[in-house]
């Protein structure tokens, strides 16, 4: 060793921060609760530091002992997660000034401050101290023995003895203790137990130790191994089932390093006596593996050559036999290797750490010896194959440990020496033994170093002080894509194209290991890429890079709970284009520069990669603006705005969420230039027109609008939308900024926008519809229906008509109806409910697209539902009863009016005759002549009146087939009626006027062909009447008359019926009953044309029938008798 050359700078470490607990040396293994793994309790002296979060909260819960502390902690979690500790102390044992073991329970693990425990006893009273005794716990769950507890440890009599004791429950009691060693075995010390899966209960020990105050012999001392599988029965009963050796004489021993010239090991003064402690491992993974971790100087020189290395025992029979010991560390040349400590986890990875010194650093003198001694590193290794192999060795203290440096003395011509010798050199105390322990992948560490470590060129300060930190175990080894530190395309693991991609458990296994993967995405869209770490262990880093080595992203690292860490990025992607993901420890500022290690953070760690490659989003949901969708539909795609408004919907949410920017439109034309990100690209006809962007992302997530250009043309245009994906690459050799850009899948709904920018042509007028021109002619346009339809053809298919009415008087036309022309070009309309009266009606046409024609000619439609009235006559009216229809007025369609239907008909002769056609039905005419040349005509079992005026001449009444009779009616004035019964019988009404002028003012009479006519009568109503009727021999006829009630003025003035023949040869008589004022009178001419008249009258107060033919006139007889 003294040849060494030592270079350079140490590597970094391979763990965490180091944390100082606490002043002292000699810590208990930093024990984690089996169902809890981020709870730790570490021990040191008999103060108890625990930490529920991996040790990152500085230990806040404390627990001390009530009994005076003489230190070598244990402690032990069991299957519960209860924790039991153990120390020394001289209230267990009755002999003064001796020390005892004693074990206690900590209650409570979660509450920060400090609070104590009381141990129970477990060790004999004894002349001796009790010695190095170690606690462990059956804390496998399906053991038989579960939550047994074990304590093992060394009585100092003569020989040293390995005594044991149990408890079955959980502490309370305790077995008395046993003694497990043999006299052969000389001086055994110290011990170490452990449980198997199985419940197997494992205890080793160094036998044949060296005894104190000397360096031991190097072929002196074995290790022993023994092994109980009654949970402890058989031990307790002084019964050891089997007993192996596992290391042989020489072959587990190194110098206790006593400074007195003799075996020292150069450059070190600290005593190693317990760096004999042997470290059984019952391996859970692989039954009836075991293993012990030992040290030894492999050439059995004390002083010289290589003077410790770790080593390890493999048993596979269960402790029945052990294979040859293999070595651990990988201690360069003859560096040292001493105070090892080891640890399996449950999955049977092995944990073994140690002091090194191979930094070769010195001290310069620190100590009391003045001697230039090394400063010592802890060092570790790792196995995952049962110890076949090991991982390359790491450090795992953060800085040197000056073991010199006060310390204290063991063994020295001092006074202040624990044994005062005759050696002028001092042999210093750094404490007997570290601790380490592993659950899960993660390594525990707790050993002893300065509370100011050295730095550079300072030398350390302070006193000695327990450390703590965290390793991973699995992070030793590189994984199966090692090497990959490079972005070369030869070096760079190809993760290819998938989807979706996770890789667990990978590794970051030195201080220079970056991981680089290339990824070439199946989808453009975005790459989303995440770590899962332990953030306790190593604080990791995912960067992201183009084919060009720029860095484009670096994750956002999120903690979820200790233990649990991620880091996460996302960066918009091309199909097929080449990016890389790097993981690495977060303290490396380049990854892509070789060599380029963490310069604080271990870069040794585990963790899990995982790609997804997300499709840009299909935009779906096309659709024009309801404001700009023109027309009588706001959801129909036609419009006549060339520039319209455009919605559409984008499933955003995945590119929000990974942090994928919206890329915003720059000055250029090209995309290449644009910030990366993804743009919502909107093409018509397969030519893109411009960029969607978002409405609303907060309170409308993915919708999205365009206000298009006049890009439309006229007729259909297809509109179609894509994500388009601006990537972050930049190839720097180029001029100006150039990414990749590409597009994903185009919207499978195509919107179909129709411009129409053409007015339709304007339509014809509208024709009522036969069904609603009602009246008896239906073609005339005039209906007693108040909701008329109208119809039109050659209209442009599908517009909107708009039926208009205006009235005469009006100020303009108003929409009355509307309706939609069919794909053929017609229509049909019907109007709203109108007043009786004339109206003009019109259309016009509005298309799909809001153009709108100009207005049609109108049409002039009569609506008659209560009354009509005709005017302007042009020649002769005729009124055919029968047919209800009325002639002589210009200009109406088919060259009559139907009347049928309306109650009242109003008729303008103007100036011409007017003639009443009957039809073959029986009809009852009355006529009321109402002036000069006006008059009222009713129809029997018709509600109808027709009122005619202007009219020149008499009304020319034909009733024409059927049984039919026609009345004239007076008034109810003082009136005198005259008719002539011939051919065409007229009847006259003579008025007093209301004016009461002395002359009668006469009024529209009838003119009555006579024989179409079976009766013919008059009624002349109130007031002193006259009737004269003059009856010829052309007809025969029926004739009846009412006069009326007589006046009621007093005398009473009756009504005067006079007959006479109109003829010569009349003959006339008369039947009558003049109190009651009826009956009948009879004009014959029996000698000429043989016509017969009968007139039957009522209400005559008074007779006169007489010839009125010149040179014969007969004058009434007397009573009504015949003349």
């Amino acid at each position: 060793m003294q040849g060494l050359l030592f270079v350079g700078a140490a590597p970094p470490a391979l763990a965490g921060d180091d944390q100082a607990l606490e002043t002292g040396f000699e810590p208990h293994n930093a024990t984690s609760n089996p169902r809890r793994p981020s709870q730790v309790a570490v021990m040191r002296g008999c103060t108890v530091r625990i930490d529920n979060n991996f040790g990152k909260d500085g230990f806040p819960v404390t627990r001390t002992t009530t009994v005076p502390c003489s230190g070598d902690p244990s402690l032990a979690f069991d299957s519960q997660g209860r924790l039991f500790v153990t120390h020394l102390s001289t209230s267990f044992n009755t002999t003064a000034n001796r020390f005892g073991v004693g074990v206690a329970r900590i209650n409570d693990l979660t509450t920060a401050g400090n609070q104590t425990y009381t141990p129970v006893q477990v060790s004999g009273n004894s002349p001796n101290n009790q010695d190095k005794q170690w606690l462990v716990a059956d804390a496998n769950p399906t053991s038989p023995y579960r939550d047994n507890l074990y304590a093992v440890w060394s009585n100092l009599g003569a020989p040293w003895q390995i005594q044991y004791s149990r408890s079955a429950n959980g502490g309370t009691t305790w077995s008395a203790p046993s003694v497990l060693s043999v006299a052969a075995d000389g001086n055994s010390w110290p011990s170490h137990a452990a449980v198997g899966p199985n419940g197997d209960l494992y205890v080793a020990y160094h036998a044949d130790i060296c005894n104190e105050g000397t360096d031991g012999a190097p072929a002196q001392g074995t290790v022993q191994v023994l092994r109980d599988g009654s949970g402890g029965v058989d031990f307790a009963a002084g019964t050891v089932p089997q007993r192996t050796t596992a290391f042989a004489a020489g072959q587990a021993s190194v110098s206790c390093n006593v400074q007195d010239g003799a075996g020292d090991i150069p450059g070190t003064d600290f005593w190693l006596q317990g760096s004999m402690q042997p470290w059984v491992l019952p391996d859970p993974a692989r039954p009836g593996n075991v293993y012990v971790v030992a040290n030894d100087d492999p050439d059995n020189a004390f002083g010289t050559g290589d003077d410790g290395d770790v080593r390890i025992a493999r048993s596979t029979d269960n402790g029945v036999s052990f294979a040859a010991p293999a070595r651990v560390d990988h201690g360069p040349g003859q560096t040292l290797a001493v105070m090892p400590t080891a640890h399996i986890d449950q999955d049977g990875n092995i944990v073994a750490h140690w002091y090194d010194n191979r930094s070769g650093r010195r001290n310069g003198g620190t100590g009391p010896n003045g001697n230039n001694n090394f400063l010592l590193e802890l060092y570790g290794t790792t196995s995952r194959d049962g110890g076949a192999t090991w991982s390359q060795d790491f450090r795992i203290s953060d800085a040197a440990f000056d073991p010199d440096l006060n310390a204290r003395c063991r063994f020295g011509n001092n006074a202040n020496c624990g044994t005062v010798t005759a050696s002028t050199q001092q042999t210093l105390r750094i404490g007997e033994y570290n601790g380490v322990w592993a659950v899960d992948g993660i390594g525990y560490a707790t050993w002893t170093g300065n509370a100011t470590p050295p730095t550079g060129t300072n030398p350390a300060q302070g006193a000695q002080t327990t450390y703590y930190d965290t390793f991973s175990l699995l992070g030793a080894f590189a994984d199966s894509f090692e090497p990959n530190e490079s972005i070369d395309t030869a070096v760079a693991t190809a993760l290819g194209s998938n989807s979706r991609l996770t890789k667990p458990r990978l590794t970051l296994h030195s201080p220079t290991d970056v991981d680089f993967f290339r990824i070439e995405p199946r989808h453009t869209g975005h790459l989303q890429t995440e770590i899962a770490f332990n953030e306790v262990i190593s604080g990791l880093q995912v960067r992201a890079y183009d084919k060009f080595g720029n860095k484009v992203a670096t994750g956002t690292v999120t903690t979820t709970r200790p233990g649990s860490s991620t880091s996460r990025l996302a960066i918009p992607v091309v199909k097929d284009e080449p990016y890389f993901v790097v993981v690495s420890d977060a303290g490396i500022a380049d990854p892509t520069q070789p060599g380029d290690a963490s310069p604080t953070d271990p870069a040794q760690a585990t963790y899990d990669l995982r790609v997804v490659n997300r499709a840009a989003p299909e935009p779906f949901g096309l659709d024009v603006a309801r404001g700009s969708d023109s027309g009588r539909f706001d959801n129909d795609d036609v419009t006549r705005i060339a520039g319209p408004e455009l919605f559409l919907r984008v499933d955003d949410s995945e590119l929000r969420a990974a942090g994928i920017p919206l890329s915003p439109q720059n000055s250029t034309a090209t995309l290449a230039d644009d910030t990366p990100g993804y743009k919502v690209s909107v093409a018509r006809d397969g030519e893109p027109v411009g960029f969607a962007q978002p409405v609303n992302p907060a309170t409308k997530p993915g919708q999205y609008r365009i206000q298009l250009d006049p890009v439309l043309v006229e007729g259909e245009n297809q509109i179609t939308a894509e994500v388009v994906i601006v990537d972050p690459s930049d190839n720097p050799q180029a001029t100006g900024v150039s990414h990749v850009v590409g597009s994903g899948a185009q919207s499978a709904h195509r919107l179909l926008v129709t411009l129409d920018t053409t007015v339709p042509a304007r339509p014809a007028a509208p024709d009522l519809l036969a069904s609603s021109d009602s009246g008896g002619n239906d073609v005339d346009n005039i209906t007693t229906i108040g909701k008329p339809a109208f119809e039109g053809a050659s209209a442009e298919p599908n517009a909107l008509v708009r039926l208009t009415a205006d009235p005469a008087g009006a100020t303009g036309p108003t929409v009355v109806g509307k309706d939609t022309v069919t794909s053929g070009g017609t229509y049909e309309v019907v109007s709203a409910a109108l007043d009786d009266g004339k109206y003009e009606f019109a259309v016009g046409l509005e298309d799909l697209a809001g153009n709108v024609s100009a207005a049609s000619p109108s049409l002039a439609v009569t609506i008659a539902q209560h009354s009509l009235t005709l005017t302007g006559a042009t020649a002769n009216l005729l009124v055919h009863v029968g047919q209800e229809t009325v002639t002589g007025y210009p200009g109406i369609p088919g060259g009559f009016v139907g009347i049928r239907g309306i109650p009242v008909v109003n008729l303008d002769a103007n100036g011409h005759g007017v003639t009443v056609q009957g039809g073959t039905a029986d009809e009852q005419l009355t006529f009321t002549p109402t002036g000069s040349d006006s008059g009222r005509l009713l129809r029997s079992h018709s509600a109808q009146v027709l009122n005619f005026s202007h009219v020149v001449g008499d009304v020319l009444v034909s009733p024409d087939g059927g049984d039919d009779e026609v009345t004239i009616v007076g008034t109810t004035r003082q009136d005198v009626i005259r008719g002539v019964v011939d051919v065409f019988t007229t009847l006259r009404v003579e008025a007093l006027p209301m004016l009461r002028t002395p002359a009668l003012t006469p009024l529209l009479g009838l003119r009555i062909t006579t024989g179409e006519t079976e009766r013919i009568g008059v009624l002349s109503r109130g007031g002193p009447d006259t009737v004269d009727l003059t009856v010829k021999d052309t007809v025969s006829a029926q004739l009846s008359v009412d006069a009326g009630p007589p006046s009621k003025v007093s005398p009473p003035k009756g009504d005067a019926l006079i007959v006479r023949g109109g003829s010569p040869e009349a003959v006339l008589y008369e039947e009558y009953d003049e109190r009651a004022g009826k009956g009948s009178v009879f004009v014959k001419y029996p000698k000429t044309t043989e016509a017969k008249t009968r007139i039957d009258f009522a209400e005559v107060e008074s007779l006169q029938v007489g010839h009125g033919h010149k040179g014969r006139e007969d004058k009434p007889g007397p009573h009504g008798r015949k003349p």
